[in-house]
């Protein structure tokens, strides 16, 4: 793919559920602790998704479970196989904002695609009520 164009690219967009419950609703916020689902769709054979951290308490503030790269911030878009998605487990300490970015091909030569990247932000903890 060296020497092939980089295009943005709104066919295929980036769907995070949780896994928790029967919903498919799509979300964008999370809660510490709690794995997400991460798929393209439609989905693609040739994809990768990364996670980026924008404030970062530890290396485990969000990562794709049999991910690579630094801190597993990078998988394939269909680690489980059967265009079921990957896994993205968030961190007990997590607190910023998550950024997730897809790459994608069509074919060997045709370059690589980018989706419009997700942003998931922490859900608000909940104030005291005081009696």
């Amino acid at each position: 793919m060296m020497g092939t164009p980089v295009r943005k690219n709104v066919e295929r967009t980036l769907r995070v559920t949780r896994l928790s419950g029967d919903s498919v609703e799509m979300i964008t916020h999370y809660t510490p602790g709690e794995s997400l689902l991460v798929k393209l769709d439609p989905p693609s054979r040739q994809c990768v998704l990364e996670v980026e951290v924008e404030v970062e308490v530890d290396a485990d503030d969000a990562a794709f479970v049999d991910g690579t790269c630094a801190n597993n911030r990078r998988v394939l878009c269909d680690k489980l196989g059967r265009n079921q998605g990957s896994l993205l487990q968030i961190g007990d300490n997590a607190s910023g904002v998550l950024t997730i970015k897809s790459g994608w091909a069509r074919s060997f030569g045709d370059g690589v695609q980018l989706s419009p990247s997700l942003e998931l932000h922490p859900l608000p903890k909940p104030q005291n009520e005081e009696l």
